[in-house]
């Protein structure tokens, strides 16, 4: 799957340089807040934006990975049920990426939040 997403980032940029447009960074990158993107003086494209906090996979069995804003690394995290029941903190140590350990929690959903309520996602854990 990944090298399909590259493949077809590649060709896209080839089409855009076909056609007069500078070189494009065709790298995946995520989280992206981006809400426009101008490709020359007459092209503009409107993009999502994207959210601050990815959870993949979803749903989680075992484990889930933490995608998130490199500036963000070492900020506090908390993981509540559907109640609001705390039942997981901890700190975001690398850069861009944390795993979480999944298997200890029942099935369900949870809002995991990033330090001050920065980022807010949710996770769904089925065994």
């Amino acid at each position: 799957m990944k090298n399909r997403c590259y493949q077809g980032a590649a060709l896209f940029a080839g089409i855009l340089a076909g056609h007069g447009y500078g070189i494009v960074d065709v790298e995946p990158r995520f989280p992206v807040k981006t809400k426009s993107m101008h490709f020359g003086s007459d092209t503009h494209v409107d993009a999502v934006e994207q959210p601050a906090l990815g959870i993949y996979p979803t749903p989680a069995a075992d484990e889930a990975m933490l995608v998130f804003a490199p500036e963000l690394k070492g900020a506090s995290f908390t993981v509540e049920d559907a109640l609001g029941a705390l039942v997981a903190t901890g700190n975001l140590e690398s850069a861009g990426l944390h795993h979480l350990p999944v298997a200890q929690l029942a099935e369900g959903m949870y809002t995991v939040t990033l330090g001050d309520r920065a980022a807010v996602a949710r996770l769904v854990v089925k065994h």
